[in-house]
């Protein structure tokens, strides 16, 4: 299983899942009253990756809805932003002027209708819909503060149904995390010059929660639905395993770190060796590859932190994301210093395939809406992209992007990246998307006005458009597709 001026206030936040495993800390259940259901598409099921809506062609406007027609004109609504999306509700948030605390309301994203007789008026910085379709949202997200407070909403009225308080101080933000969840903060300490992070995770009704603090510096969430595991990262230092509905820790990587890194000094003629480590949840559990200048190793592990096998001479990409499947990405290379990239799989432990861009050094690789692997490097001011199936590692499109792109979905066919050509592009950051098959460019969302006044983002499955109020128009939200 997420990194503000204007528009940038938003946030977009569909993580995977989450597994942990020492003894949670579990309140007492709790009955809801309300309605928090709707008459929706069928909720997503654990294994399915997120996908972008269809664009095979330049996106055109579907709806526009504005400030007066959400909130009513009495309220002095400077920009409008989605808090969280999905693919029939997207949570609209009307924000003042100095950027404070929204009134938010659900709109259908078919046509842009309130699903709400009135705004909620619990004021909120963040928001997430859980996999069973239930909504929750930051109160003071923006704010480092001794506590964090989740309000759950009943998403089809937006009335409040509770609220529960996070102990923990630092900047909160928020995610889905399976049938619930999961709730992050960091603080940084000036003394020591390190951030303590706290890891919250509560069910979607709010009956049941946990509370866990990770290591020092560990504060990069990721996480599997489908394998109920969470991974909480310390850039490659070191990385901790929970499981998402217990909290149950699962796994800590500080023993087999210090056994690998024992060995590699003990081959180390120059002093003592750097160690890396990389983690990736996954459908099945989890792997954890450890690597110095000598040797590397990919662990697995299932759900539960019971260890099943070590591959040996591979290793795990610095900041994969979690996957809702069993095919798990990798990176090699040889006493050559040939680099190749390629898929595991985490039931069998045998490499799918493997293949190489020819790339003077793979900078990175990921895994894309559970379709696509993309391979990149720079390449001086550019950065270059190889796309292959992820099935069966069938070389397809590649491309060249500026270094301020980067990739943020696939609807299946077309992969979309944000970001400018070049750093003199006025405006915020472009969305384009890219043929798979070919490489080539489809289509280019891109707005030459100032970052404070628009944006355009993909929230959920879906891309929208923010105009704040100016002298000629309204603040609003437009979906195109």
């Amino acid at each position: 299983m997420g990194r503000i001026l204007g528009f940038t206030l938003f946030v977009l936040g569909v993580i995977s899942a989450v597994v942990l495993a020492l003894i949670a800390t579990v309140a007492v259940p709790v009955s809801l009253n309300g309605t928090a259901s709707r008459i929706t598409v069928k909720p997503v099921e654990a294994g399915q990756a997120t996908k972008l809506r269809s664009l095979p062609a330049q996106p055109q406007r579907r709806w526009e809805v504005d400030a007066d027609s959400l909130f009513g004109k009495t309220r002095s609504i400077k920009y409008m932003m989605v808090r969280a999306a999905d693919e029939d509700m997207a949570v609209v948030a009307g924000v003042p002027e100095d950027q404070g605390p929204a009134p938010i309301m659900a709109v259908d994203t078919e046509g842009g209708a309130p699903l709400w007789k009135e705004p909620s008026l619990v004021p909120v910085q963040w928001c997430a819909i859980s996999r069973d379709k239930k909504l929750a949202c930051l109160r003071n997200g923006q704010t480092a503060t001794s506590s964090s407070q989740v309000a759950f909403l009943d998403p089809a009225t937006g009335k409040e149904l509770r609220t529960i308080t996070i102990d923990a101080p630092g900047t909160a933000k928020m995610s889905r995390a399976g049938d619930g969840f999961v709730v992050w903060t960091s603080e940084y300490d000036e003394i020591s010059k390190s951030s303590q992070a706290t890891i919250a995770w509560m069910s979607s009704d709010g009956s049941k929660q946990w509370t866990r603090k990770p290591r020092v510096e560990e504060d990069d969430v990721t996480l599997s639905e489908a394998g109920n595991v969470l991974a909480v990262r310390d850039n490659q230092d070191s990385v901790s395993m929970y499981q998402l509905d217990t909290g149950a820790v699962l796994y800590d990587s500080a023993g087999d770190q210090k056994v690998f890194k024992e060995e590699a000094d003990k081959r180390s003629r120059i002093g003592e060796v750097n160690v890396y480590v990389s983690a990736i949840p996954h459908a099945g559990g989890f792997a954890v590859s450890f690597r110095s200048i000598y040797s590397s190793v990919v662990k697995f592990y299932d759900n539960n932190g019971i260890h099943l096998q070590d591959v040996k001479d591979i290793q795990l990409p610095s900041y994969a994301d979690g996957t809702e499947g069993t095919a798990v990405v990798f990176q090699r290379e040889d006493r050559g210093s040939n680099y190749t990239s390629g898929v595991i799989s985490a039931t069998t432990f045998s490499v799918v395939w493997e293949a190489s861009s020819d790339f003077t050094y793979s900078t990175d690789i990921e895994m894309v809406a559970g379709t696509f692997v993309v391979e990149s490097d720079y390449d001086d001011d550019q950065k270059k992209w190889q796309i292959y199936r992820l099935s069966d590692g069938t070389k397809l499109g590649s491309l060249t992007t500026s270094i301020y792109q980067k990739i943020v979905g696939s609807d299946g066919e077309r992969i979309v990246y944000e970001g400018d050509r070049t750093s003199e592009e006025p405006g915020p950051g472009a969305l384009t998307g890219y043929d798979s098959a070919t490489g080539r460019e489809v289509w280019r969302v891109k707005s030459t006005e100032s970052a404070d006044n628009v944006n355009v983002r993909f929230v959920g499955p879906n891309l929208y458009w923010y105009n704040a109020r100016t002298t000629k128009r309204h603040a609003s939200v437009i979906q195109y597709g």
